[in-house]
């Protein structure tokens, strides 16, 4: 993910350099960003907040459970998700880090990553909305 963020970027075939620009039925527009919002947000929900915990929760099965190992594995977890948006700057780094604990505090509270799928769904559409009305 991280390398073709940076390849998408660097080419100039990222997000705002392909689909907003180019002259696209807005049906098409509309339902290739609803798509792509939703299946971006699968993606990074099932992988870091189901896979990658559950990763880390089998080595550290292995080692003695403390309140400290849980919070610096929560905390890395969140960390791997907030550097996954290097891509969008420091502002975004940030910003996912926020949103991931969020995110995490979601599904340690419904126990469920569907919930988490729609927020991140809803989150993304009114990025992509705002990025579409700017330009």
């Amino acid at each position: 993910m991280f390398l073709w963020n940076y390849i998408q970027n660097k080419v100039g075939l990222g997000f705002t350099g392909t689909i907003l620009k180019n002259n696209l039925n807005p049906f098409f527009l509309w339902l290739n960003i609803i798509l792509g919002t939703f299946t971006a947000a699968y993606y990074e929900e099932s992988f870091y907040r189901y896979y990658v915990p559950n990763f880390f929760l089998f080595i550290i099965s292995k080692v003695k459970k403390s309140k400290i190992i849980n919070i610096a594995v929560e905390l890395i977890i969140v960390c791997l998700f907030a550097l996954a948006h290097f891509h969008l700057g420091w502002i975004g780094i940030i910003h996912s880090f926020f949103a991931g604990l969020l995110l995490r505090y979601y599904v340690k509270v419904f126990n469920c990553l569907s919930v988490t799928v729609f927020v991140h769904t809803i989150f993304n559409l009114i990025q992509y909305s705002l990025l579409m009305a700017k330009l």
